[in-house]
């Protein structure tokens, strides 16, 4: 690998590269972090409002999630 400085792309230098070979991975499901890449794909795909659609969706099914959690505690 090259130099371990990184060069990062500004409005000044838009030319500029950086070293991305840290975010190479060795499974091709999921990155560094352990991110499932497929998801990602999958939802990179949807339209804008398809995203925040299923987004409201995700959100409310945690939210059913926590309070069933809260009532189970207080039970």
């Amino acid at each position: 690998m090259a130099d371990a400085q990184q060069v990062l792309p500004t409005n000044d230098n838009p030319s500029a590269t950086a070293d991305l070979s840290c975010f190479m991975v060795r499974s091709p499901v999921e990155d560094a972090r352990g991110v499932d890449l497929t998801d990602l794909r999958e939802r990179l795909r949807l339209s804008p409002a398809e995203r925040v659609q299923r987004l409201v969706d995700e959100v409310r099914v945690w939210t059913e999630i926590r309070q069933a959690a809260d009532a189970a505690r207080k039970s």
